[in-house]
């Protein structure tokens, strides 16, 4: 075949098949009849075997979702693909894979090349989560812890305390366990040293508070014994104090240990109830009966949660020791 794509042949006269074969081309064929002494031309066009197109069948991972400093596999099939590329690397040909550690959130692209062209590109997200930021103790510190010097005996003293990063706060004695800011009511018979003792995981802060308690004036020889009936009407006014108020605020403010105090005695179930006070405002009027040594004490109690009215009655059995009264019962 010449250059210019012709060629010439002789054949015998006749019926003919002529067939043109070329590489990138569909075979191309036409039947002619020839003639003796005939020139017959023949023309065939030929058609371009189209070029594969390269495409992406699949792109996956074997894990979408990492934690930081983790890796995953990429994984691709390519068909018809010469070449692939992922990110503009090339990487390899129409089948392979990749292992991944991003350090965040990212993207893969991947492209396919083959003879007919390029690929339309494929692309996935792999998410890395955010490593935990570590958590850090911080030392407790007490900020104040204050109350009076001194009170005279059987007044109340008023504990007010403010903390900072502790996860636990108690008092030494008689309180206990409180919130970590906040004040109590303690009724010391003694001098009283207390301690606010604040922990949290980095370590424990402690402070002490010494409340002073005045001894009792000294009677005067020369004064004479106050009547009997005096005496009694000063030990209703001693009971009704410690009940309307002493034995109140011991309730009010969940204290176990203020209200063992005033009842040596106290019974578990009343121990539990005082504790699960929260939110209850306590009212008592008391008229208490003295008869020497012991003391009947009927009261009219009013409890308030949320506000709303809840009222009763209680009666308490009182006696005195060393000079101070404290309850026996209640009913």
């Amino acid at each position: 075949m010449q250059a210019d794509g012709k060629t010439s042949v002789t054949v015998d006269p006749g019926k003919h098949q002529v067939q043109v074969s070329l590489d990138g081309y569909e075979n191309a064929s036409k039947s002619v009849t020839a003639r003796a002494g005939d020139r017959v031309n023949v023309a065939l066009n030929l058609r371009a075997i189209p070029k594969p197109v390269a495409a992406i069948a699949s792109f996956a991972a074997d894990s979408l979702n990492l934690q930081a400093g983790q890796s995953t596999v990429l994984k691709w099939e390519a068909p018809n693909a010469t070449e692939v590329s992922l990110d503009g690397e090339t990487i390899s040909g129409n089948k392979g894979s990749k292992t991944v550690s991003p350090g965040a959130t990212t993207k893969y692209t991947l492209v396919a090349k083959g003879p007919g062209g390029q690929s339309a590109p494929k692309s996935l997200t792999v998410n890395v989560a955010a490593a935990a930021a570590a958590v850090v103790a911080k030392a407790p510190s007490i900020g104040s812890f204050d109350g009076p010097d001194k009170i005279r005996p059987g007044e109340r003293a008023k504990l007010i305390w403010q903390t900072e990063n502790a996860d636990s706060v108690t008092i030494d004695p008689e309180v206990g366990a409180v919130k970590t800011s906040g004040s109590v009511y303690v009724t010391p018979s003694k001098d009283t040293k207390y301690t606010l003792i604040a922990k949290s995981a980095a370590g424990t802060k402690s402070q002490d508070l010494t409340v002073a308690v005045e001894a009792p004036k000294a009677e005067s020889k020369a004064a004479a014994p106050a009547p009997a009936p005096s005496q009694g009407a000063d030990d209703a006014q001693v009971i009704k104090d410690l009940l309307e108020h002493r034995w109140k605020n011991a309730f009010e403010s969940n204290n176990v240990g203020a209200a063992k105090a005033l009842w040596p005695s106290i019974p578990r179930p009343i121990q539990d109830a005082i504790k699960g006070a929260h939110g209850i405002r306590l009212e008592l009027s008391c008229n208490p009966s003295v008869n020497g040594e012991t003391a009947t004490a009927p009261c009219s109690q009013t409890a308030f949660l949320n506000g709303k009215p809840n009222p009763g009655s209680v009666t308490f059995t009182l006696s005195k020791s060393s000079g101070s009264w404290i309850i026996q019962s209640s009913k």
